[in-house]
């Protein structure tokens, strides 16, 4: 979930522009998922604090987040469209863009942090894989105490696992 102070002190100025590409850059993503197909796209540095190209989704994640983003599109439609004004003290709409925010972070594995925006960035990329033949006591290819952000992945190959074993892909133990 996004921090309200982080998003709310931009202004309403760059955070009705960054809605306006955060909520067409998630439609682009579904319908390049759809058509399986790479569209690049660059931030705009009056909007992002680091203007970014955006290229090369992870498609498997794309696909996990689809529901999220056809959810997130809709309740940012309003706003993005300007039919709905953007008050940065409203804590849903901040909500809303945080998520959606976070869900591009994670597809593309680029940080989109706002221009005036102070956001302590840990964007964590981890991959983990093991390959065991028995489990009799706790293995896992991912083990995280907690996450702020980023993508993990693990994957687990075990050809047995014992009574009282446990095998796990990403053991976390929060994720914010």
């Amino acid at each position: 979930m996004a921090d309200p102070f982080t998003l709310g002190a931009v202004g309403g100025v760059v955070l009705s522009e960054a809605i306006k590409f955060l909520y067409g850059q998630a439609g682009e993503l579904i319908k390049l998922r759809r058509e399986k197909r790479v569209k690049k796209t660059t931030t705009d540095a009056q909007v992002f604090a680091t203007p970014t190209e955006l290229q090369e989704p992870d498609p498997e994640l794309a696909a996990h987040f689809e529901p999220d983003l056809r959810e997130l599109r809709h309740a940012l439609a309003d706003y993005a469209d300007g039919v709905d004004p953007v008050e940065t003290s409203d804590r849903a709409l901040i909500d809303a863009v945080g998520a959606l925010r976070n869900i591009l972070e994670i597809v593309y594995h680029r940080d989109l942090t706002l221009r005036g925006e102070s956001r302590q960035t840990a964007n964590a990329d981890v991959t983990g894989e093991a390959r065991v033949r028995e489990v009799a006591g706790y293995v896992a290819a991912v083990r995280a105490g907690r996450l702020v952000s980023g993508s993990v992945r693990g994957r687990l190959e075990a050809e047995r696992v014992e009574a009282g074993g446990e095998a796990i892909g990403v053991d976390v133990d929060s994720v914010e």
